[in-house]
C-alpha cells in the first residue's frame, strides 16, 4: 500500500482508498463524493451566575439532550450598561 497526495486537499491518502478520508474527494472512477451534512443553527442566550463549566453545562443540557452541539460561546456581560451573567451560545445540529 502506497500513499498519494489528494488532488483536492493535498493530504496523504492510501492508494487503496476510494475517496479522501480528509475531504471526501473521489479518488477512483465511479466513486460518488460523500454527501455533506446539512446543519441548522440557532443562537441562544443563557444567564448563569456560576462561571464553572458545570454550571454552564447544566444550563445547556436542555439543548444538548435534543442533539444540539455547541459551536461557540461568547461572554456577553455588558447589557444596557449593567454587568450581567449572560453567555451568547451558537448551537448546531444535523437537519432532520
Amino acid at each position: 500500500m502506497a500513499l498519494i497526495k489528494c488532488p483536492e486537499c493535498g493530504k496523504d491518502v492510501s492508494t487503496a482508498a476510494e475517496s479522501c478520508p480528509h475531504c471526501g474527494y473521489p479518488l477512483k472512477k465511479g466513486t460518488a463524493p460523500q454527501q455533506s451534512i446539512q446543519y441548522e443553527t440557532t443562537t441562544v442566550k443563557i444567564r448563569c451566575w456560576g462561571r464553572s463549566q458545570n454550571a454552564i453545562n447544566s444550563k445547556l443540557s436542555e439543548y444538548t439532550s435534543k442533539g444540539w452541539e455547541v459551536v461557540s460561546m461568547v461572554e456577553d456581560h455588558w447589557q444596557g450598561g449593567l454587568l450581567s451573567p449572560v453567555y451568547k451560545v451558537v448551537l448546531k445540529r444535523p437537519k432532520r
